[in-house]
């Protein structure tokens, strides 16, 4: 099986749907920002669709550079977001937290945190409350270093027009909402989320602000409930990516002729490192969305689990040219990449 008709038979009829189902759900007054990284390739296909004429051409559509790990970063500081970034899963000691977690620098670390602080063992998120507490106690010295990254990535958000939009919707795959929630509470805006799958849907207070979700396919279920494109979304997740790795830290750029921002990523995992096989599959899976919607075909959530379900759980479905595309980044949690066709054993 070539690439190309990997694409076009795995990825496409979901991602086609996908779309259908967001343009049925958009106001016309939203403005669409597609969060990184899953959102590098929504723009390329709302674009195609606008070029195609299948959509309207006043759609407005952004890739908003962004991840979980740098919002963690420029909110260290901020009690109020603790309860986001402490709850994602981790083991090992306060100093690996303060690096994985929130990408604090060893220097940093060591010129702020005492060698005891350091060796702290937390496991997450039982130990939230002790890392609550270390966070606590450094907090002033926490919000001095990230301070101008804070500052450079709300420049950001202004220039590209998040902050100027009344409406935004951000579209993602999944699940908990962590990005828009983070993204409400810094900006104070409301904002609407469109998802292939919401654990938590609805509207969320984050303060004053509220974060409504919407899962397009599939609402209210958790991993290990059963549900196959959740259980086994690792191998969507590592597709739906962009060229580098996920979003580290941002500062202003302060030489005259480059651009404003220097934007500072972490590692590439093997996806990154064989893109060009990456754009092969998505070609494919761009070329059954344009037909799809302009015949009209659609595709109900259990039929998608159908097409979905031999893909990722019988090793001779899957194409052996796309093995080193199936891996992702999860230094977040302390983890280093993962590669979800050894995961799941495919």
């Amino acid at each position: 099986m070539k690439l190309e008709e990997f694409g076009y038979n795995f990825l496409g009829p979901i991602l086609s749907e996908y779309f259908f189902r967001v343009f049925e759900n958009l106001e016309k007054e939203h403005e669409i920002f597609c969060l990184a990284r899953e959102g590098y390739f929504f723009k390329k296909i709302i674009d195609q669709l606008k070029s195609e004429e299948l959509i309207d051409e006043k759609v407005k559509a952004k890739y908003l550079t962004v991840s979980r790990a740098a919002l963690f970063r420029f909110c260290v500081a901020d009690a109020n977001t603790w309860a986001y970034s402490l709850s994602p899963k981790f083991k090992g000691s306060f100093s690996s937290l303060l690096h994985f977690r929130y990408a604090i620098s060893e220097q940093d670390v060591n010129a702020i945190v005492s060698a005891q602080d350091q060796e702290v063992e937390i496991v997450l998120p039982d130990d939230m409350f002790i890392a609550e507490e270390l966070l606590r106690k450094y907090q002033a010295q926490f919000q001095e270093v990230v301070k101008k990254s804070l500052n450079a990535y709300k420049s950001y958000l202004e220039d590209i027009g998040f902050m100027g939009s009344n409406s935004p919707v951000v579209l993602d795959i999944g699940y908990s909402g962590t990005i828009q929630k983070l993204l409400c509470h810094m900006t104070s805006k409301d904002i609407s989320g469109f998802y292939f799958i919401a654990s938590k849907p609805g509207v969320h207070a984050i303060g004053d602000c509220k974060a409504t979700m919407k899962g397009l396919f599939h609402e209210g279920i958790k991993i290990g409930d059963g549900h196959i494109m959740l259980d086994r979304s690792l191998f969507i997740e590592s597709l739906l990516t962009a060229p580098n790795g996920q979003l580290i830290d941002v500062e202003f750029n302060h030489l005259p002729d480059g651009e404003k921002y220097n934007f500072y990523y972490g590692a590439q995992a093997s996806t990154q490192k064989n893109f060009f096989l990456l754009e092969s599959v998505m070609k494919g899976a761009i070329k059954a969305v344009i037909e799809n919607f302009r015949f009209n075909v659609r595709f109900n959530a259990q039929e998608l689990d159908h097409i979905f379900e031999p893909y990722v759980t019988k090793p001779l479905v899957m194409p052996g040219g796309v093995k080193h595309l199936f891996e992702i980044d999860d230094a977040i949690s302390g983890n280093g990449n993962i590669s979800s066709k050894q995961l799941f054993k495919i």
